[in-house]
């Protein structure tokens, strides 16, 4: 709910940079379909990137058949970009919409995209541009992985959670706990 511009500042300086070199630099083309927009090719591409970038089919049909719901029925937005005009999408990211506010979902980058700098910083500066437009209140990219506890994780983990973390300096404690009854 902040400005573009305060939004921006908090970002990590790196960030920021990334998404100046992918917005005027390389100019990649993103495009994001909601319930008004989705078409069968943009669904099946995104399904088809995620599954490559995990190496194996992952999901049943059926999980893939209500994810795609969610969007048409207004309920999730999906993001994809490509390196240049008429080339293949490489990257792709969907959200989440609930009562004015996002939460990050999935994304997925084929290795084409990992040298296309800033494409996923791009993404995701998109999704926030279209969610503000929207009078969307808050975008939650997820959980990071505080530095005390990286050891118990993936590289892939603890990279994907920089990756978030440095989108805003705001930060909010995730209290686990667990509750019996006897």
């Amino acid at each position: 709910n902040r400005s573009e511009e305060e939004i921006r500042r908090s970002m990590r300086k790196g960030h920021h940079s990334d998404i100046n070199h992918a917005e005027n630099v390389k100019r990649y083309p993103v495009d994001i379909f909601d319930s008004a927009t989705l078409s069968d090719e943009a669904f099946l591409t995104l399904e088809k990137m995620y599954h490559e970038v995990a190496g194996e089919k992952a999901g049943s049909s059926e999980r893939w058949s209500a994810t795609r719901g969610l969007i048409e029925r207004g309920n999730a937005i999906l993001v994809l970009a490509r390196p240049a005009e008429g080339e293949a999408y490489c990257a792709g990211n969907m959200a989440i919409l609930y009562k004015q506010r996002a939460y990050y979902m999935l994304s997925a980058t084929l290795p084409e995209g990992k040298g296309a700098r800033g494409i996923g910083h791009l993404i995701q500066w998109r999704t926030m541009q279209y969610l503000k437009s929207r009078a969307y209140t808050h975008y939650e990219l997820g959980w990071v992985i505080p530095e005390t506890l990286e050891s118990g994780h993936s590289a892939k983990e603890i990279a994907i959670s920089k990756f978030k973390s440095h989108f805003s300096n705001e930060k909010l404690p995730l209290l686990w706990g667990e509750k019996m009854y006897v």
